[in-house]
């Protein structure tokens, strides 16, 4: 967690994680002691990796406003598209309304900022591969991530 937080703030915190993980249809008897909780980066959005000893996920919170400008649907079209393809995590649980997403781990992950792409050997090969990949998938992504139009 992240260690700006006050003790209060991230109890806080982890009551919103145990309510958003147990209304996530498979997960409501999961008890708060039986899995770990770690914060990932996320620029919009709360990001943690949940790992409950046995199975490892990665539960999306979406920031407060991020529905302003985010179609729901259509991410979540898109992340099961890239899973289907092999370049993303298999989507487990996905909410149009609340945003709320759960996927499977993928270990070593990192969020990929412009400075942790520069400094990554091969980066830009990898994300060309995974274009290619996606781009050849029998199922289309929707490009309409943003409310206001294509990119």
């Amino acid at each position: 967690m992240n260690p700006e937080l006050t003790a209060q703030e991230m109890n806080q915190v982890l009551q919103e994680v145990h309510q958003t993980l147990t209304a996530i249809p498979g997960f409501e008897g999961i008890a708060q002691d039986s899995y770990s909780t770690q914060r990932l980066g996320g620029m919009t959005n709360l990001v943690f990796r949940i790992d409950t000893g046995k199975d490892r996920y990665i539960l999306r919170i979406p920031g407060k406003g991020t529905e302003e400008y985010i179609d729901r649907v259509v991410e979540i079209h898109n992340a099961k598209v890239a899973a289907g393809a092999g370049v993303s995590a298999e989507v487990i649980h996905a909410d149009t309304k609340s945003g709320v997403m759960l996927t499977r781990c993928i270990d070593g992950i990192v969020t990929m900022t412009p400075d942790e792409f520069s400094k990554r050997d091969g980066a830009a090969a990898r994300a060309g591969k995974a274009l290619k990949q996606i781009h050849s998938c029998e199922v289309v992504a929707n490009p309409m991530l943003q409310k206001w139009g294509a990119w």
